[in-house]
C-alpha cells in the first residue's frame, strides 16, 4: 500500500493549524504519520526540531513519550481501532519537558476520494499528572480517576451532539474542528444541512443552528446567492473535487 499524500496546499493548511491533531495511515501493519499540526507539536514538546526529523522520530517509535504503565493499554486500543474501526477514545500520560501530562486522544477514520482510509486523531492536554506510579500502586490517583469520569461524561455529550449535527461529507468531517468554513447542502433543495461556527459567522448567524434549513437566497443578497447557486451547479456537474478561489461578500455585505 502506498503512502497517501495531500497536496502542498492541503498539507500546509493542516500542518499550520494550532489545533492539536495528527493524521495516520496503516501501511503493511505499521502506523505511519501523514500529518502533524503545529498544535500537536506544541502539545508533544517538539520545539526547535526540524519537521522532517520529527516525522522520522514519531514513525520510528510512535509511543516514545508514552508513560510505560500506559503503553500496553494504548497499544491495545490502537490495534482495536485499526482492526475494527469505530471511535478511538483513550486517556494516557505523555512526557513533555521532563514531566508527565494527562492527554486525552479522540479519533475516527476518514476515507479519501480514492478509498484510502486515514485515522484522524485530536488531542487535549488535561494537565499535569499528580499521583503515584501505577507500578507502585495499582490504584490510580483520585485526580486521574476524576479526569476519566469527566472525559466519559464529555464523550457521551459529544456523541449525542454528533448524531444531531453530523456532516455528510468527509471533507466537512475533516475541517469541522478547524477555522476553515465548512458546510453541507441538500442537492435537491439547496438547504444547508450542517455547517461549522466559522461558516455561521460568515452567514451572519450566531450559531450553526441558525443556518441549518435555510437556502442561499434566505441568507445572502440575491446577487451573491445566485452566484453561490451557480457555483454549486458547477461542482455537482463534475466527477471529482471542484477547487476554486474567489472574493465574495458575507451575509452582512462585508467584502
Amino acid at each position: 500500500m502506498e503512502k497517501y499524500r495531500y497536496s502542498d496546499e492541503e498539507l500546509n493548511l493542516l500542518e499550520s493549524s494550532p489545533i492539536p491533531f495528527a493524521i495516520y495511515q496503516c501501511i503493511d501493519g505499521k502506523v505511519v504519520t501523514i500529518v502533524m499540526s503545529e498544535g500537536f507539536l506544541e502539545l508533544s514538546g517538539y520545539v526547535d526540531v526540524e519537521k522532517k526529523e520529527i516525522y522520522n522520530l514519531v514513525n520510528d517509535d510512535i509511543y516514545r513519550n508514552v508513560h510505560p504503565d500506559d503503553l500496553s493499554s494504548i497499544v491495545e486500543a490502537v490495534n482495536c481501532f485499526l482492526a475494527e474501526g469505530g471511535v478511538f477514545d483513550v486517556i494516557y500520560r505523555q512526557k513533555k519537558d521532563g514531566e508527565y501530562r494527562v492527554v486525552h486522544s479522540y479519533g475516527r477514520h476518514i476515507y479519501k476520494e480514492d478509498g484510502t482510509r486515514l485515522a484522524f486523531v485530536w488531542y487535549t492536554d488535561q494537565g499535569a499528572f499528580v499521583g503515584e506510579s501505577i507500578n507502585e500502586n495499582e490504584d490510580i490517583s483520585a485526580e486521574y480517576a476524576r479526569l476519566q469520569q469527566e472525559n466519559e461524561r464529555l464523550r457521551k455529550e459529544a456523541d449525542a451532539s454528533r448524531k444531531i449535527m453530523s456532516l455528510k461529507k468527509s471533507l466537512s468531517d475533516l475541517l469541522t474542528n478547524m477555522p476553515a468554513m465548512t458546510f453541507s447542502k441538500d442537492v435537491d433543495t439547496g438547504k444547508y444541512l450542517a455547517c461549522n461556527q466559522a461558516f455561521a459567522e460568515y452567514a451572519n448567524k450566531e450559531t450553526p443552528e441558525g443556518v441549518v434549513g435555510l437556502t442561499d437566497l434566505e441568507i445572502f443578497d440575491e446577487e451573491t446567492a445566485i452566484h453561490f447557486i451557480e457555483d454549486d451547479k458547477k461542482a455537482l456537474a463534475m466527477d471529482g473535487p471542484y477547487i476554486f478561489y474567489e472574493d465574495v461578500p458575507d451575509a452582512a455585505g462585508n467584502p
